[in-house]
C-alpha cells in the first residue's frame, strides 16, 4: 500500500497522472491523499468509478465525485478527512 498525494493545489481530474507525485494515479492498495500545500482551495473530480484503499482530504481540498469510488480498506485502517467528500448522482 502506498501513500500518493495530490501534487499541486489547483483543481483537477482524479485521472489525470501527472497531478499525482510521482507521476501515478491512485489504484487499489493505494492510500489517495488530497493534502497539496498552499491556502488555495481545490476540487478533485473523480468521473470514472476508481477503487482505492482510501482518501483523505485537507480543509482545503473537496473531493467530487461524479463517477464512483469503491474503497479496499484494510479493517481497522484509519481516514482522515477534515476536507469536504461531494457525491453527484454517483455510488461511494
Amino acid at each position: 500500500m502506498s501513500d500518493i498525494q495530490w501534487a499541486n493545489p489547483v483543481s483537477g481530474n482524479f485521472d489525470t497522472a501527472a497531478d499525482w507525485t510521482g507521476g501515478v494515479v491512485p489504484g487499489l492498495d493505494d492510500d489517495a491523499i488530497l493534502d497539496a500545500s498552499g491556502a488555495t482551495d481545490y476540487t478533485v473530480t473523480v468521473s470514472t468509478t476508481q477503487v482505492v484503499g482510501s482518501v483523505e482530504t485537507a480543509a482545503t481540498a473537496t473531493l467530487s465525485i461524479a463517477g464512483g469510488i469503491e474503497f479496499d480498506t484494510p479493517q481497522g485502517a484509519a481516514d482522515i478527512n477534515d476536507g469536504l467528500i461531494s457525491v453527484d448522482r454517483a455510488t461511494l
